[in-house]
C-alpha cells in the first residue's frame, strides 16, 4: 500500500517526540513495519534516545513484573490443582493395592519372562515408590521380612551406614538385612552421577516361584 508523504512526515515528527512505533502505527494508521522502515536510519539527539532508552526499560519492567505476577498465580493454580487431585485418593483398598503394585511391578520389576529361575526382583531409588512396593508385598502377597533379600547399589565415597539407616527406617526393616554392592562402571556414573541419588539404589528381591508367577497373572490381567 502506498501511503501519503503528509503520513511519512508525520510519523518522523512522532519518532523525534519519543514515540514508540505501536504508538505511531496505532495514532497514524500505518503497519508497524512501515514505521519501522521509514525510522531505520533516524539519528536522534541524545535528550530523545535518553527518553526512548528510559520507555524501553519501564516496559521491560512492566514486562517482568506481569510475567512474575503470572508465574506467582500459576504456581498458586498449579499447587490448587495437586491438592484437589490428592484429596480424591483415598486410603487403598486391598484390591486397589493389588493393581498399584502389579503396575509398579510391570513398570519397574525384573520381568519373570527372563527369569531362569523365576523370583520378585523390584529395584528404584525413589523411597516413596519403594515403600509403596513394600506395602504390596506385605499386605497383598503376605511376604515376611525373612524372606526379603535387600541390596542397596551405591558409588564409592558415600555413606554406606547413612544410606543403610535411611532405607532400614522407611521399610521398617532391621539394618542387618541390607547388603551393599557399589557401582563401578563408569558409564552409569556419567549417566546418574552419585549426588543425583544421595541414597542409591535399592534392590527388593523375594524368592518364589508361585509368587513371581502370581505377579505374572496380575499383569496379564492388566494388559486385558
Amino acid at each position: 500500500m502506498k501511503h501519503s508523504k503528509e503520513k511519512r512526515e508525520e510519523v518522523i515528527k512522532m519518532r523525534f517526540r519519543g514515540k514508540s512505533y505501536s504508538e505511531i502505527a496505532k495514532e497514524v494508521g500505518v503497519a508497524k513495519s512501515t514505521v519501522s522502515r521509514w525510522c531505520r536510519n533516524l539519528e536522534f539527539p541524545v535528550e530523545i534516545r535518553g527518553l526512548m532508552q528510559e520507555r524501553i526499560i519501564k516496559n521491560q519492567k512492566c514486562f517482568e513484573s506481569y510475567n512474575e505476577n503470572r508465574s506467582g498465580k500459576i504456581k498458586i493454580e498449579n499447587q490448587e490443582t495437586v491438592d484437589s487431585a490428592k484429596g480424591q485418593i483415598k486410603l487403598l483398598s486391598n484390591r486397589e493395592l493389588m493393581l498399584v503394585g502389579s503396575a509398579l511391578y510391570w513398570a519397574e520389576g525384573y520381568k519373570i519372562e527372563k527369569q531362569k529361575y523365576p523370583l520378585i526382583s523390584f529395584a528404584n531409588s525413589d523411597y516413596t515408590m519403594v515403600l509403596m512396593f513394600m506395602r504390596f508385598l506385605r499386605e497383598v502377597m503376605g511376604v515376611q521380612d525373612k524372606e526379603l533379600n535387600l541390596t542397596i547399589r551405591i558409588y564409592s565415597g558415600m555413606d554406606k551406614e547413612k544410606i543403610i539407616k535411611f532405607w532400614s527406617g522407611i521399610i521398617n526393616v532391621p539394618v542387618e538385612k541390607f547388603r551393599v554392592g557399589y557401582q563401578v562402571s563408569r558409564a552409569s556414573q556419567r549417566k546418574k552421577p552419585f549426588n543425583a541419588l544421595p541414597f542409591g539404589t535399592i534392590r527388593v528381591l523375594v524368592c518364589g516361584r508361585k509368587n513371581a508367577f502370581k505377579i505374572k497373572g496380575w499383569i496379564d490381567g492388566l494388559r486385558g
